[in-house]
Formats: structure tokens, C-alpha cells, sequence
């Protein structure tokens, strides 16, 4: 049997009093729109939850974290590559780009 397959996630560390955060917002909505499922986008409230943020290292807001969706390592996501600020849709786009490049580098390396 094939073994079932998680989409990578892209991990939005905001803060609502956050400039650059509500600025990036909206362009993730629209990433999302277009991605469809290929990519799960999730967010997470520094404020509400500092553990989780001191635990993944977040020394700037926004930060984007993607994790692929753990099909190497027995279904446990590992942080491929992170990226700080307020991103347009486009620099999304190329950020996504240049670490599905990564990501594929390194299946291909296994």
C-alpha cells in the first residue's frame, strides 16, 4: 500500500500588534487560495502561545517556518527553511519555490 502522503506546512508566527503581520495576512489568504490543498498554511499567535514560539527559535515577527509534511521521517514534519517579514504573494511564491527546490534535493539525496 502506498503510504498516505501530508501536504508540507507553512507556518505564519504573527503577533496582532504586529504591523508587518497584518500586512502579511491577507497575501497568505491568497497564497492559500491558489495552492489549494498542495500546501497546508497555519498560524500561530505568538502571544498566545510563547512556549511554542521560543521553541522554534522565532526572533522576528512575522516568521514563516515550512515544515515538510514529515514522508521521510516515519510522518514527523522537520523545518526545512524559515524566512522573516512581511512577504508580498509573489516573494511567497518564490520563497515556496526555492524550498520545494531544497526539499526535492534532499529526497533525491536519500
Amino acid at each position: 500500500g502506498e503510504a498516505t502522503k501530508y501536504p508540507p506546512i507553512l507556518l505564519d508566527v504573527y503577533a496582532t500588534w504586529c504591523g508587518p503581520c497584518q500586512f502579511l495576512a491577507p497575501q497568505l489568504e491568497m497564497l492559500a487560495e491558489e495552492l489549494g490543498p498542495a500546501v497546508r498554511i497555519l498560524k500561530l499567535d505568538s502571544d498566545k502561545y510563547p512556549r511554542l514560539a521560543s521553541l522554534l527559535k522565532v526572533q522576528g515577527l512575522p516568521t514563516l517556518v515550512y515544515f515538510d509534511g514529515g514522508n521521510n521521517s516515519g510522518g514527523v514534519s522537520s523545518e526545512v527553511q524559515r524566512v522573516e517579514g512581511a512577504l508580498t504573494k509573489g516573494q511567497l511564491v518564490e520563497f515556496l519555490n526555492t524550498v520545494e527546490f531544497i526539499n526535492k534535493r534532499v529526497e533525491e539525496g536519500r
